[in-house]
C-alpha cells in the first residue's frame, strides 16, 4: 500500500513540540485549530476522527482552576469525582475506565506507572494553554493506554514580550487562592515561571439518607491545600534550531474523607501527593521539507496514604509509593511531496518503583512508530479531497508481552461548499498491567496479559452559515476490548487482578456549535447515547455477563452559552448525567439517577494603561442539585467563588 499512499499529501508546518500549531491558509467559518493525531500537525476539519480543543479561552470561561473542572461537559468525556474541589477525579472517555485514557503534557507521557492514571483534581491550569481530547483508540501512534482516546495538555509558549499578573480568589467552603506569572523575552529567549496555591476547607453541607431517616450533614476530613510551580524556557539556540524546556512541579495535602454509610460516619485518613516533571525539547530544521526533533521526560511522582483509624496492620495504616520515568523520543518528520508526509521515530523509557506494598521493580520499554498523511485534492465541489492516516507502532517491554498496533484513518471531503466531510478510523490498541496489578504484595499477578482493543469510528462534520457560523458533528464509535483485567477475591478474601472480562462500548455522539453576532455569542451543546457492556460470561450463570458496567451513564449531555460584550463577559455551562448502575449484575434497587447541574460566571474588565484588571463572581451548582458521582460519596451544592485578576 506504501506506494499508493506517497503519491503525493500536503506540506506540513513543522517545528513544534506541541500537538498543536499554526492553521493552515483557508478560512472556515469556525476558528480552525491544528491537532496532532498523527504526531504531526493536522487541522481539525481533516481529521480522521473526532476531536475537542479547549482554547484559553474556553478554559477561562468555566468555573474552577484545575483540569478536573475544565473539562466537566466535554462531549464523551465523563469525569469521575469522588467529592468537591482538590478531591481524587479521573476520566472515562467513551465509557472506558480511567485507565484507558493517555493523558500527555505536550505530547509526552504524564499517566503513572502505579496505576495508569492522573489525577486531574489536583492538576492545575497554571499557564496551561491549550487542552486537546482525541476520541478513540491511538495505541498505533502513542502506545500504551490509549484505548479511549488522548487528552493532551499544552502549556503556553514565550509570547515575545515581558508581562507580569496576579489572581487572588475567595470563596465558600474556606476557598481561597493565589496565583503569580511573570514572563521575561531577553535576547530573544523567553522565561516564564508560575506559581499558584489554592486551599479549601471543603466543609460542605449534603442531605443523607440511611433509608429510614432523613438529615443534613456536613462534609468531614475534605479539607485540601494544592500548590504548583513552573518554569519554562524558549531558546533559539541557532537558524533552524530551538530548544524548549518545561519544568513543572506541585505538591497536595488533602483529606480523604470516603463514603458516608452513618450519621457517625469519621474518616481521618489523608493523601499527600508530589510531583515533578521535566521536559527538553529541541527542534531542528535542517530543511524546509525535514525536520528532526528530540524530546526527553524525566517524571516523578509520589503519592502516600495514611489512615491512622485503619485496623489493619502497618501497611493497612500507611502506603507510600514512589515511581519514576524517563523517556528518550528521536523523531523525524519528512515532507516527501506537497502531497504526502512521512513521520517515523522511536521511544526508549526507563521506570522504576519502590513502596511497602511493591518490591522495588523496573520497566524498560523500547518502541518504535511509523506514520504516513497522504492527501488527494479534486476538481469540483463534490467528492473534492481524501487524506488518508496510516499508522504502525510497536511496543516491547521487559516485564509483559509487546503489542504491534496498526491503524488507518480516512478522512473524505464530500461537498466543498459546505465543507461537509465524512470521517473514519480502524485501529488496535493495547494496555499494559501496571506495576500494581503486577507486583502488589498481597495481591499482584506477574502474569497478566496486556489489554487489547479493536476500536471503529465514523461521522459526519458540517459546516454551514446561518446567521453567523455553525458546526455539526455526528459520530458513531465502537470499542471491543478482550482480556480485560478485573480485580476479583478468592475464596479467602484476597483480591487479585485477572484477565477475565471481554468489553463492549458503542455509542452515538452529536456535537454543534454556532457563533453568531459577530461572534460575540457563542452557544454549544452535545449529546452521547452509549452502551459500555461485559460481553463475556466468567463461569457458567454469570449474572453480570450483557450487564452495562458500574457507574457508566448510557446519557451525557451539555449546553453552554457565552456572551462576549467587550467589558463584561457571561458564561453559563449545563451539565446532564443519565442514571448509572452501581452493581455488576444492574440491581435497579441500586441504581444512581441522574442530574443537571449547571455553573455559570461574569467577569468585568477594566483597562487603565499599562494595567488590565478583572473582576469575576463565580456559581457553581447554581440551582443547588443533590447528587453523587458513586454512592455515598455527596458532591458540593452551591458554592460561589470571587476572583481579581491584574495583568501589569
Amino acid at each position: 500500500m506504501l506506494p499508493w499512499f506517497v503519491l503525493t499529501a500536503h506540506p506540513l508546518f513543522l517545528g513544534s513540540d506541541t500537538v498543536a500549531t499554526k492553521p493552515q491558509a483557508r478560512l472556515y467559518a469556525m476558528p480552525e485549530f491544528v491537532v496532532s493525531a498523527t504526531r504531526w500537525q493536522v487541522s481539525v476539519q481533516q481529521l480522521p476522527s473526532s476531536a475537542t480543543v479547549l482554547t484559553s479561552a474556553d478554559i477561562a470561561a468555566r468555573n474552577g482552576t484545575s483540569l478536573a473542572s475544565a473539562l466537566e461537559g466535554v462531549p464523551g468525556l465523563l469525569l469521575k469525582s469522588y467529592g468537591g474541589p482538590g478531591s481524587v477525579s479521573t476520566t472515562s472517555l467513551r465509557g472506558m475506565g480511567a485507565e484507558h485514557t493517555l493523558v500527555l503534557v505536550n505530547g509526552q507521557r504524564y499517566n503513572n506507572v502505579r496505576d495508569g492514571q492522573v489525577d486531574f483534581g489536583i492538576f492545575l491550569l497554571q499557564n496551561v494553554d491549550r487542552v486537546e481530547i482525541l476520541r478513540g483508540g491511538y495505541s498505533a501512534i502513542y502506545g500504551a493506554d490509549a484505548l479511549g482516546g488522548i487528552v493532551n495538555i499544552v502549556t503556553r509558549r514565550s509570547s515575545g514580550h515581558s508581562s507580569v499578573s496576579g489572581e487572588f480568589t475567595e470563596g465558600s467552603y474556606g476557598l481561597n487562592g493565589q496565583a503569580f506569572n511573570a514572563e521575561l523575552t531577553l535576547g530573544g529567549m523567553g522565561l516564564q515561571i508560575a506559581a499558584k496555591r489554592e486551599a479549601g476547607a471543603g466543609n460542605y453541607a449534603f442531605s443523607f439518607n440511611d433509608g429510614i431517616t432523613s438529615s443534613t450533614l456536613q462534609r468531614q476530613n475534605a479539607d485540601y491545600s494544592i500548590s504548583q510551580l513552573q518554569v519554562l524556557l524558549d531558546v533559539p539556540i541557532a537558524l533552524g534550531v530551538s530548544l524548549s524546556v518545561r519544568n513543572l512541579m506541585d505538591w497536595a495535602d488533602r483529606g480523604s474523607p470516603g463514603a458516608v454509610l452513618s450519621v457517625a460516619s469519621s474518616n481521618r485518613a489523608r493523601l499527600r501527593d508530589g510531583g515533578f516533571l521535566t521536559q527538553a525539547t529541541m527542534n531542528w530544521t535542517v530543511k524546509p521539507a525535514l525536520t528532526l526533533r528530540l524530546s526527553t521526560l524525566f517524571n516523578v511522582q509520589r503519592r502516600q496514604y495514611v489512615d491512622p483509624l485503619s485496623a489493619g496492620g502497618p501497611d493497612d495504616q500507611q502506603s507510600e509509593f514512589a515511581d519514576k520515568t524517563i523517556t528518550l523520543t528521536p523523531h523525524l518528520q519528512y515532507v516527501l511531496s506537497t502531497r504526502t508526509s512521512v513521520s517515523v521515530g522511536a521511544e526508549y523509557s526507563h521506570s522504576t518503583i519502590s513502596s511497602r506494598q511493591i518490591d522495588g521493580v523496573d520497566r524498560d520499554q523500547q518502541s518504535a512508530f511509523l506514520s504516513l498523511d497522504h492527501v488527494m485534492d479534486l476538481p469540483g465541489d463534490f467528492l473534492y479531497q481524501f487524506n488518508f492516516y496510516p499508522s504502525v507502532r510497536f511496543d516491547h517491554f521487559s516485564d509483559v508481552a509487546g503489542a504491534v498496533d496498526p491503524r488507518l484513518g480516512v478522512n473524505i471531503g464530500l461537498w466543498r461548499s459546505q465543507e461537509l466531510r465524512l470521517k473514519t478510523s480502524i485501529g488496535k490498541s493495547f494496555r499494559a498491567p501496571t506495576f500494581y496489578d503486577l507486583y502488589w504484595k498481597t495481591g499482584g499477578n506477574p502474569d497478566l496479559k496486556p489489554e487489547h482493543s479493536v476500536s471503529f469510528d465514523a461521522g459526519l462534520a458540517l459546516s454551514i452559515d446561518f446567521l453567523g457560523s455553525v458546526e455539526l458533528e455526528g459520530n458513531y464509535f465502537d470499542i471491543r476490548t478482550k482480556d480485560r483485567i478485573v480485580w476479583t477475591p478468592d475464596p479467602g478474601g484476597l483480591w487479585s487482578p485477572k484477565n477475565l472480562q471481554s468489553v463492549r462500548s458503542d455509542g452515538v455522539e452529536v456535537i454543534a456549535s454556532w457563533r453568531f453576532l459577530q461572534r460575540h455569542v457563542v452557544l454549544r451543546g452535545s449529546y452521547s447515547n452509549s452502551e459500555t457492556k461485559k460481553v463475556s460470561a466468567e463461569s457458567s450463570g454469570d449474572q453480570t455477563a450483557d450487564k452495562q458496567l458500574p457507574f457508566i451513564p448510557r446519557e451525557m449531555a451539555s449546553v453552554s452559552l457565552s456572551l462576549d460584550l467587550g467589558v463584561m463577559s457571561v458564561n453559563v455551562n449545563h451539565l446532564f448525567t443519565g442514571y448509572r448502575f452501581s452493581t455488576e449484575t444492574n440491581d435497579p434497587f441500586f441504581v444512581l439517577p441522574g442530574y443537571h447541574k449547571t455553573d455559570g460566571n461574569v467577569s468585568l474588565r477594566l483597562t487603565e494603561r499599562p494595567f488590565i484588571s478583572t473582576i469575576r463572581m463565580e456559581v457553581t451548582n447554581i440551582f443547588n442539585a443533590n447528587y453523587q458521582m458513586f454512592p455515598n460519596f455527596p458532591m458540593p451544592r452551591r458554592a460561589f467563588a470571587f476572583k481579581v485578576l491584574l495583568d501589569y
